[in-house]
């Protein structure tokens, strides 16, 4: 997988954690609206529309899962802390920023590091850690095996 993807997955995160922050806004509107309607077809859209809701929630949990797993293949600490804060607390740069006490330059620089080393740990046998502990040089980008229509194919197989 490439660090485009693993980006991508990043902020795919993301933007399931916003619409699970409005899942209860959003039932409490739609039950405010079927309250007064009479019949059968309300309560269907209203059942329909929840358990929609709470698949997306429960994806949003898997993907959160998985995310956490790809954290843990990140070696340098100060990355993992950007990574954490920007994609598992949802935060945006400024405030990853603030709460780091880093520039935002220095955020974006960290974060393209850890992106880079879950790509490479995602592509390699051994993790970044284990290549750097046997002395060797971390692959970049570039030289990464994977075809790109296989890293296609794989993610539309898994996104459907």
């Amino acid at each position: 997988m490439d660090k485009a993807e693993v980006k991508s997955r990043l902020e795919a995160l993301r933007w399931m954690r916003e619409e699970e922050k409005t899942f209860l806004e959003c039932i409490e509107q739609a039950k405010r609206i079927y309250i007064g309607v009479a019949g059968i077809e309300s309560s269907k859209q209203l059942s329909t529309y929840i358990n929609y809701m709470l698949e997306r929630k429960a994806a949003c949990r898997q993907r959160e899962t998985e995310i956490r797993q790809w954290l843990k293949l990140v070696t340098d600490a100060n990355a993992r802390q950007v990574l954490m804060q920007r994609y598992i607390n949802n935060c945006t740069v400024e405030q990853t920023a603030e709460k780091l006490c880093y520039s935002a330059s220095m955020i974006y620089k960290l974060q393209h590091k850890g992106i880079t080393e879950i790509s490479v740990a995602l592509n390699s046998e051994r993790t970044p850690k284990e290549l750097r502990k046997n002395g060797e040089r971390v692959p970049e980008r570039h030289t990464l095996k994977a075809t790109n229509k296989e890293l296609t194919k794989s993610l539309k197989q898994e996104l459907t």
